[in-house]
């Protein structure tokens, strides 16, 4: 029977099906503290799952980035106890000092009031741009139903207009 399909589109697709088959959540046999995409690979940005070698009982979590990106799976691992204690005494720190919840909202208002006041900032450039562009369609047209220009000079300034009102909105 010919192949429908490349050899190497193959291979990929069962390697998926056996990684779904063992890191699929109805068939987890182990609790991830940082499981569903809460753990980023230091090294490529990918998230990271949780995985165990049954053989010597260890869990970890190993980057997700797929080998066909780069030929090579991305060698990000990290023993879960060493990144779950490490996450979870900083959860406990935090708890014990709202303090630090307090000043990081904060901080997270001030940066979303900025943002805002930039948007606006840009959003009323833009009003006036597109006010110009109306007011200069307006005079346009003025001139050429007072007949000082033609109708070709006024389809050519009205394209010009057009073309600059399309770079704005």
């Amino acid at each position: 029977m010919p192949a429908i399909i490349p050899q190497d589109l193959f291979d990929a697709a069962q390697d998926k099906k056996q990684r779904n088959s063992q890191e699929g959540r109805r068939n987890k046999k182990h609790n991830y503290l940082l499981g569903s995409g809460r753990l980023r690979c230091r090294l490529c940005g990918y998230v990271m799952n949780g995985n165990c070698n049954p053989a010597k009982h260890w869990r970890f979590y190993r980057c997700s980035r797929p080998k066909q990106l780069t030929g090579a799976r991305c060698p990000g691992y990290v023993a879960a106890t060493k990144v779950e204690d490490l996450v979870w005494n900083k959860i406990v720190h935090v708890l014990r000092h709202p303090e630090l919840i307090v000043a990081e909202l904060r901080q997270r208002q001030q940066r979303s009031q900025t943002e805002q006041s930039d948007l606006d900032r840009e959003r009323g450039i833009y009003a006036k741009r597109l006010a110009q562009c109306d007011k200069d369609l307006k005079r346009w047209e003025a001139a050429y139903l007072a007949e000082a220009i033609d109708v070709a000079d006024f389809k050519a300034k009205k394209a010009e207009i057009d073309t600059r009102h399309a770079g704005i909105a």
